[in-house]
């Protein structure tokens, strides 16, 4: 089991070497898969790009000091 307090502990650095790289992966998954999915004309698009979106801002949330600033900032 994952200590939650060891888990969302915060290092200044790594933290936003992290955000920096969720925050690319949150890009290329709003392009790339979106692009994918639209030109295939798939259903359920909101499904699929939304709920990783969602997915990827959340582990920004839990892995930033100011939360809230973050998120605005990106």
């Amino acid at each position: 089991m994952l200590n939650e307090k060891k888990f969302l502990k915060s290092n200044g650095i790594n933290d936003k070497i992290t955000i920096e790289h969720l925050t690319a992966l949150w890009a290329l998954n709003e392009c790339a898969l979106g692009g994918i999915v639209h030109a295939f004309k798939l259903p359920f698009t909101v499904f699929f790009v939304g709920g990783i979106s969602e997915l990827l801002i959340t582990l920004i949330a839990l892995s930033s000091q100011k939360i809230f600033l973050k998120i605005l900032k990106h």
